[in-house]
């Protein structure tokens, strides 16, 4: 994003249930290569990476190895961060998930936006979540790791069925090619079943 002579760029904030692999390094490359190109063209350049540490995989990950989450996360967040020095790179902030009370406080003020904006309600929500896609998933729409994940482990479908008023969030309202017609659309009621 450019602004007044200003570039923000960020890599997706990898979850940190393992060590970085090849794919890693190829997004942390190539952001990392876009930032330098729009600071040679003189441009005042911030460049985000960090760790999401608050994942149901980075639990998982945790007990297969017998240890807490947060050991796992500040295990492996280190192994992140160390590719500043080994691939190079040059991001100006990483940012950490579960120990930055400055991460808590945008998280904050982002649902408050989007609570203010009549972007968020609670409705009834039943159906399995799948881990690997961090989402809920339709049956119909299962990925085929989704469909591994449950045929192998049958007792997965047992604790992953959920069935409660959840906080929905609109959030194809917040890209820049929607907002043209979502600025007119009618507000929402904060809770509706």
């Amino acid at each position: 994003m450019t602004r007044n002579n200003r570039y923000y760029i960020t890599t997706a904030i990898p979850f940190v249930n393992a060590r970085p692999h090849i794919g890693h390094a190829l997004e942390f490359v190539l952001t990392d290569a876009l930032a330098r190109y729009h600071r040679l063209k003189g441009e005042n350049v911030r460049f985000l990476t960090g760790a999401d540490e608050n994942s149901l995989k980075n639990v998982q990950a945790a007990e297969r190895e017998g240890v807490l989450t947060q050991t796992l996360v500040d295990r492996n967040a280190a192994h992140f961060y160390a590719l500043r020095d080994s691939l190079n790179l040059s991001f100006d902030d990483f940012i950490r998930t579960s120990v930055e009370p400055r991460h808590l406080g945008g998280v904050v003020k982002l649902w408050q936006a989007c609570d203010q904006a009549g972007d968020i309600y609670r409705r009834a929500y039943r159906g399995l979540y799948c881990v690997g896609a961090s989402s809920f998933t339709p049956t119909t729409n299962w990925s085929p790791a989704c469909a591994r994940s449950i045929l192998l482990r049958r007792i997965w479908l047992k604790k992953k069925i959920t069935s409660s008023a959840c906080p929905v969030m609109l959030t194809n309202c917040w890209h820049s090619s929607s907002q043209t017609n979502c600025a007119s659309r009618p507000r929402r009621a904060k809770t509706r079943s």
